[in-house]
Formats: C-alpha cells, structure tokens, sequence
C-alpha cells in the first residue's frame, strides 16, 4: 500500500477511519498480486 494508494481511496471519497480499519482487515494479506489486484474493484465499489 502506498501514499498514492492512499490518496486515491481518499480521492474516492473515504473517510480516514474507513481507510485505517481497511488497512488494518488487510494488514495480514503478504500477497501482493493479489492485493493489487483487488484494490481498483474495491475502490470502484465506492
């Protein structure tokens, strides 16, 4: 997760806490591939 991810959810509407406790349910996610992958789904659900 980088800034620019960050600033994107932001970008999209997302409240500061959304985003931490999003973070924190996918904190344990190591896989990046997949990560990646279901990062602009989620941000399109918006």
């Amino acid at each position: 997760m980088t800034n620019f991810d960050i600033y994107r959810l932001k970008k999209a509407g997302m409240s500061n806490l959304l985003i931490y406790q999003f973070l924190t349910l996918t904190a344990d996610c190591q896989e990046k591939n997949l990560w990646s992958a279901y990062l602009p789904l989620f941000a399109n659900q918006i």
